[in-house]
């Protein structure tokens, strides 16, 4: 008898376990989204701020405009840029580490190439 009811009480955490994992589901997929709307929303702007900082870049005279994000990197200079993006929000630290594994890694590859 006592077999059955440790049964009975398993089977009720997990159903408790499947309705919240549920919830969080709604939530994480609400907010998923929200965000996705608002990057929709900014797309036009972006895509217009790329075409007038390309026409300025076209326009301007050799020599006349100076500024290091315009300039051409000397002759030799090579240089990589590793960005990684991890969250600090919800039950993510599983993200977090996995991206920050395959991120070294990557820094590793970068740095042996020289």
């Amino acid at each position: 008898m006592a077999k059955a009811r440790r049964i009975y009480k398993r089977k009720k955490t997990v159903q408790n376990i499947r309705a919240f994992t549920k919830t969080m589901e709604l939530v994480a997929t609400s907010r998923f989204k929200k965000v996705h709307a608002r990057v929709a929303a900014a797309r036009p702007y972006t895509d217009r701020l790329s075409r007038l900082v390309g026409d300025i870049i076209a326009r301007s005279r050799p020599g006349r405009m100076h500024h290091a994000l315009l300039a051409e990197p000397p002759e030799g200079l090579k240089s990589d840029v590793l960005l990684l993006l991890t969250s600090d929000r919800g039950l993510c630290g599983s993200y977090n580490f996995s991206v920050l594994r395959i991120g070294m890694e990557r820094m590793r590859q970068l740095e042996g190439a020289g």
